[in-house]
């Protein structure tokens, strides 16, 4: 049995973006993914992260001017996103791979996952899981060896 939405959302990228699947046919999913056996709880509030991307106005979060800046985080979000996650967005940022606009979106998306902490770990997915949805052309092999190969070091 898989515990949480997470995994849910790291089985869905690993089946329909590196197979290139068709994952418009969201019944399609939600049903293998009861055959998998996810909860149907976890599995509803999968679709429903997934489906926030898929609402986003990407020009706005894509090609805005990038500026450097630093993000102060709240009392709540410092409990949650471990130094690592949080220097793994700014490093993200740094490398200009993801804007301010962009971040927001990620710290958002993590923040509404089951975990209370949020480490580099699933900050890597959470990010690369955003792109993935957000971004028209994208190789979810090359951003799973940029997140987890040894490209990028976490603190």
């Amino acid at each position: 049995m898989k515990q949480n939405i997470l995994d849910v959302l790291r089985y869905i990228v690993e089946v329909y973006t590196q197979s290139h699947q068709d994952e418009s046919h969201i019944d399609d999913i939600e049903a293998e993914l009861n055959l998998v056996g996810f909860h149907q709880k976890h599995i509803n509030r999968a679709l429903e992260w997934l489906g926030k991307l898929h609402q986003l106005d990407t020009d706005d979060l894509l090609y805005q001017p990038q500026q450097q800046d630093y993000r102060i985080y709240t009392e709540q979000e410092k409990n949650r996103l471990t130094i690592g996650a949080q220097d793994f967005l700014q490093q993200l940022q740094n490398r200009r791979i993801i804007t301010p606009a962009l971040r927001e979106v990620i710290i958002e998306q993590a923040l509404a996952l089951e975990s209370n902490v949020i480490d580099a770990d699933k900050m890597q997915w959470v990010s690369m899981m955003v792109l993935v949805n957000i971004l028209d052309e994208v190789d979810a092999a090359e951003l799973q060896a940029l997140f987890f190969g040894d490209q990028m070091t976490i603190h």
